[in-house]
């Protein structure tokens, strides 16, 4: 019994070490992406183009589209290829608004934001938030 209690006060005192050595150097639990994103809007999409990403242990890359409350709107990964890695993730359409974009990268060691912290701020269509579908028109004819 005693063996196993100091086994575990052991964990517990590494896993403590740990977790304090992450708080004076966050650093060491972050991921090491290296690379860019560049956003832009084509027609009523949101485009994402990841260039030059490289991580010994990369995983994925993918858009995230969010409105300006945070609210998650569109996202799903890109493709890549290469080594660096390139590739483009491209929302559905979305109704005329501004949104906030982010290009994320996941490795082994966690994500790295590679658009600004808190996403790159667009505007879609004339910002209105309407759907900018036309829905066509109807006459209405009055008789006499």
């Amino acid at each position: 019994m005693r063996t196993s209690r100091k086994s575990i006060a052991r964990a517990g005192a590494a896993i403590g070490f740990a977790a304090v050595a992450l708080l004076a150097n966050p650093a060491l639990g972050s991921a090491a992406v290296a690379g860019s994103a560049a956003v832009h809007v084509e027609g009523k999409s949101v485009v994402v183009e990841f260039t030059g990403v490289s991580s010994p242990t990369l995983l994925a890359c993918s858009g995230q589209v969010k409105d300006l409350a945070g609210e998650w709107v569109a996202g799903n990964s890109a493709w890549l290829s290469g080594n660096p890695a390139s590739g483009t993730y491209t929302s559905p359409a979305l109704k005329d608004g501004t949104y906030r974009v982010e290009g994320i990268c996941f490795d082994a060691e966690g994500f790295s934001y590679l658009t600004p912290a808190g996403g790159e701020e667009v505007t879609v269509g004339d910002g209105t938030g309407s759907s900018g579908i036309n829905l066509g028109s109807v006459q209405f004819t009055t008789g006499s």
